[in-house]
């Protein structure tokens, strides 16, 4: 976020705070996810036990009054005027046009329902690439009714593939705490290091599929990560230019340079994801950070799809234009993504040396 994006969000998290009756004091987005976390716990009564993370969703959902239809084709659509048509419910008449490919779901409130029906109807948008998001998106819906509190603030509610309003951003970092809720990856994670050592992405496949397999594999891996107590990272990896790069080539389509001054994309740093016990090290694996073409992760880009490629290698030959990132050995696994034609890693630090450069 740039300034102004983050003076927005601290606004709306602050609007929400009051909302929510939560003090406008201290780490004020954390306080709301536990505020969330503790109302999704109050629905769980003592003899209700999810056995698993998808039990826990369809349960929330019943208990806020949701009802939940997945749209896998437009035929979804049609039979879902026939049971609801409009009719008796006009704002169903609208579906059609507002899930279409910008949109993840809908959320309305029903204003002509029968008795025994649910007040609030999620559409979820499960075509093409959505339906890697189809369990987050049901996460995100409930999320919001959690944050309206005691007054409902809507009555039709699109939810965009892209979310840059700050309300939105602050709904989807309590939904990632939920959709992975702490008492059940807790145990998960605990049970898989006690057997297998340190963590894995057939560990973290394993996981998800215990507990939600439904959903996609680089959210569980995240959740994983940020919960893992040892130092490790999780990178995903593609081509890419350095920042002056980008303005080198944007120049060159306006022939102020010559041709032969063009830059090479290299292998660089998408998104990195750290432990807390990582970031005590303070090592930083950054954004953009070009990957070193010696490194098991630049094999793994140039080998064979999903193989998994591991080994160990130093960190001192990690570097930014200030120096090594760290020194000390790490062990690495790694895979290519055809589909996103990118690499994906996961960085332990078995062994750490000395003091970082920058």
């Amino acid at each position: 976020m740039n300034k102004s994006e983050r003076l927005a969000y601290d606004q709306v998290i602050r609007t929400v705070a009051k909302r929510l009756g939560i003090p406008l004091r201290g780490n004020i987005e954390n306080a709301i996810i536990e505020y969330c976390k503790k109302e999704v716990d109050k629905l769980l009564a003592s003899r209700v036990h999810p056995k698993n993370l998808i039990d826990l969703l369809n349960y929330v959902a019943t208990s806020l009054g949701i009802i939940v239809k997945e749209i896998h084709k437009d035929k979804d659509l049609d039979e879902l005027e026939q049971e609801i048509p409009p009719e008796r419910e006009p704002i169903i008449g609208r579906l059609k046009k507002e899930l279409n490919d910008q949109t993840d779901a809908l959320i309305l409130e029903r204003k002509n329902r029968h008795p025994w029906e649910q007040p609030y109807l999620a559409v979820i948008n499960c075509r093409g690439s959505h339906s890697l998001k189809k369990y987050f998106s049901k996460w995100h819906e409930i999320v919001h009714l959690l944050l309206d509190g005691k007054q409902l603030r809507f009555a039709f509610r699109r939810t965009p593939s892209l979310k840059r309003e700050p309300e939105e951003i602050l709904v989807d970092r309590v939904a990632a705490v939920l959709a992975h809720h702490p008492a059940y990856l807790e145990p998960a994670l605990e049970e898989e290091n006690l057997s297998n050592g340190k963590l894995s992405f057939e560990m973290i496949d394993r996981i998800r599929k215990k507990l939600a397999p439904e959903a996609s594999r680089l959210s569980t891996t995240i959740a994983c990560i940020k919960k893992t107590k040892e130092p490790i990272c999780f990178l995903r990896a593609r081509l890419g230019f350095k920042k002056d790069e980008e303005r080198l080539l944007f120049a060159m389509e306006h022939e102020v340079i010559k041709e032969k001054f063009a830059p090479v994309m290299k292998l660089r740093i998408r998104e990195a994801t750290s432990s807390l016990k990582l970031e005590e090290l303070e090592i930083r694996f950054h954004k953009n950070m070009e990957i070193p073409t010696t490194s098991i992760i630049s094999k793994a880009f140039d080998g064979n799809d999903y193989e998994s490629y591991t080994g160990a290698e130093l960190l001192q030959t990690w570097t930014t234009s200030k120096g090594s990132i760290g020194y000390g050995k790490i062990e690495i696994e790694a895979k290519r993504i055809p589909s996103l034609n990118e690499v994906w890693a996961i960085i332990y630090i078995k062994e750490r040396k000395g003091k970082k450069h920058n």
